[in-house]
């Protein structure tokens, strides 16, 4: 069975429908075929060792302003980045996109980039103090990336939550961008 997502002849649609189809046959318990590997290990790492609900509504972990703030001051690579990713944001409008920066554990520590899906996003918990690593929000792009160490599109349901679904998002670590599918 090919494998969507690889090659050109499967539309984005498509690709979403069967990618919703395989993931509600995983979460019925049958093993689905045409899954990415590295996104079908994610959804068991998500089920069997983080025990994440496929129905929460918000990742499980997230700090305080103050802890934030400590992180934000820590983090040597963000205090480089900022201008660099203000900079691109506001060069490439970044329009129905957003740019956001995590640190090695997976907490998203700024964002920037279109207004409207900054504020949507923030509705499921994706806002700076949020933990995106795989252990408090399953399968995503910041936290598989960071924990596979590789770059990774992780694109509707591949999401092992499903309010995570209308998004797609790419991890390359330490930052990520996201944009609605």
């Amino acid at each position: 069975m090919p494998r969507f997502g690889a090659g050109p002849k499967s539309t984005r649609l498509q690709r979403r429908l069967f990618l919703e189809r395989a993931w509600q046959q995983y979460l019925a318990g049958a093993e689905p075929h045409g899954i990415r590997e590295e996104i079908l290990h994610s959804w068991h790492r998500a089920r069997d060792t983080y025990q994440i609900d496929p129905a929460s509504t918000r990742p499980s972990i997230s700090i305080p302003q103050d802890a934030l703030e400590e992180r934000r001051t820590r983090d040597d690579w963000l205090r480089l980045a900022t201008p660099i990713l203000r900079d691109f944001a506001q060069r490439v409008r970044l329009r129905d996109h957003v740019l956001g920066y995590f640190d090695g554990e997976g907490y998203m520590l700024s964002i920037d980039g279109d207004r409207r899906i900054t504020e949507r996003l923030a509705a499921i918990g994706c806002c700076p103090g949020t933990s995106w690593s795989e252990e408090s929000a399953g399968t995503n792009g910041p936290g598989t990336a960071l924990l596979t160490r590789k770059p990774i599109e992780v694109f509707a349901a591949e999401h092992y939550v499903s309010a995570w679904q209308p998004w797609s998002a790419r991890g390359r670590c330490p930052t990520a961008t996201m944009d609605t599918r």
